[in-house]
């Protein structure tokens, strides 16, 4: 039996670790597994075919002259298919699952088809312009039509989804972790003389909120830790924004940008606290990784992703919280109350999520992972796409 996982990114983000980490799983079941790239700046050595295509934020082609490469090249992703015969395709998020509804829809070949959506679909449905919004839903009904099944990685951005756009073949399966060992430990409160280290783990986007983060971290400051530092691993088209926010702000010698970084334990565990701030996720890998790893998280809430790891097995959601929830891996703020802007006056969220900090600072912390080690151990998501798989009789 054999397994392709087609993919848009295979070098960093939440989509190329989960890519990655299914390929691994369907090797570890005795299946033959294939990965195939769309982009073709991703590299990875496990790549058993690259395609041309131009998806990725970062190609610096003008919009009519993506389009162009993208439809001479879907021609050669079409016939490579075809001449093709897997038993299933495993394509992860949005590209790659256009590319195999379009295929579906002009080959009229039967394929076990299983769409995975990485992100909060509902809320990036509803943020889009209004042409944007219509190729969504033409992309959506194709994988509606298509698929045999649609995976979320996040279980409240499946009901929002399954709701909304009437998918009735969904399924979760979430992002997995390498760790097997739970961590209970107390964190003891802070001093304002204690070297402190914060971390933010982010594409630098304008939806992760990053501008956030920086306005709270000068507010930690001026309470008087003046030994904190902010490290902000990460790359995006909003760096230079956000460094120029930083200067302004006179903290350049204490926020340090460090660039894509490959994460690991023992680099997560260098730090004393997660921050996170972003206005829409799937299941945020930033979160479930440092919490895994031992390290507690702050975030601000978001209507998927945060609360799948930070707030388990809630599914009465309350969106009109006022303060922060205490949860035994850190602690959950409100949903954001602005866009993403460079001004320098903090908003009401994020005085709260000043207020979790200092908290945390100011008090002993019994940190406990067992849960999220439960849900998301590599193993546990390992026995859902092996289900997956007896459901296709493979």
């Amino acid at each position: 039996m054999s397994v392709l996982i087609l993919t848009s990114h295979i070098s960093h983000g939440g989509v190329a670790s989960e890519s990655e980490k299914c390929f691994g799983y369907f090797k570890s079941l005795n299946r033959t597994t294939f990965l195939w790239c769309t982009d073709f700046l991703e590299k990875n050595d496990k790549i058993n075919f690259q395609f041309g295509f131009v998806s990725s934020r970062v190609h610096k082609h003008n919009f009519l002259k993506k389009i162009k490469i993208n439809i001479t090249e879907f021609f050669n992703f079409y016939n490579k298919l075809k001449d093709s015969n897997f038993d299933i395709v495993v394509a992860m998020h949005f590209f790659p699952i256009m590319l195999m509804s379009l295929f579906c829809l002009f080959s009229r070949k039967k394929i076990n088809f299983v769409s995975v959506y990485h992100t909060d679909l509902l809320g990036y449905y509803l943020d889009s312009f209004f042409l944007k919004k219509v190729i969504i839903r033409f992309l959506i009904s194709l994988s509606n039509i298509y698929s045999k099944k649609i995976v979320f990685v996040s279980n409240h951005s499946m009901l929002r989804a399954v709701d909304y756009f009437n998918i009735d073949n969904s399924l979760f399966i979430p992002n997995g972790v390498d760790s097997f060992i739970p961590i209970v430990k107390i964190f003891p409160r802070k001093y304002n003389n204690t070297k402190i280290n914060l971390l933010v783990v982010s594409t630098l986007v304008k939806s992760k909120r990053i501008d956030s983060i920086i306005r709270v971290f000068s507010l930690i400051r001026e309470s008087g830790f003046y030994n904190v530092k902010l490290h902000i691993a990460g790359f995006g088209n909003q760096e230079k924004h956000l460094k120029e926010l930083v200067s302004y702000l006179g903290l350049e010698e204490n926020v340090i940008f460090l660039g894509y970084i490959k994460t690991s334990p023992s680099f997560y565990q260098s730090f004393d606290l997660l921050l996170s701030a972003s206005e829409k996720e799937g299941l945020p890998l930033n979160i479930l990784e440092a919490v895994s790893f031992g390290v507690p998280t702050i975030a601000i809430d978001c209507f998927t992703g945060p609360r799948d790891i930070m707030l388990q097995h809630d599914n009465n959601i309350d969106f009109s919280l006022t303060n922060y929830t205490k949860s035994s891996v850190g602690y959950l703020c409100p949903l954001q109350q602005k866009r993403c802007n460079f001004g320098i006056e903090p908003d009401k969220s994020e005085y709260i999520l000043l207020t979790a900090v200092l908290d945390f600072f100011q008090h002993d912390f019994l940190f406990d992972n067992t849960p999220v080690i439960q849900s998301f151990s590599i193993k546990n998501v390992r026995s859902k796409w092996a289900n997956l798989l007896g459901y296709f009789n493979l």
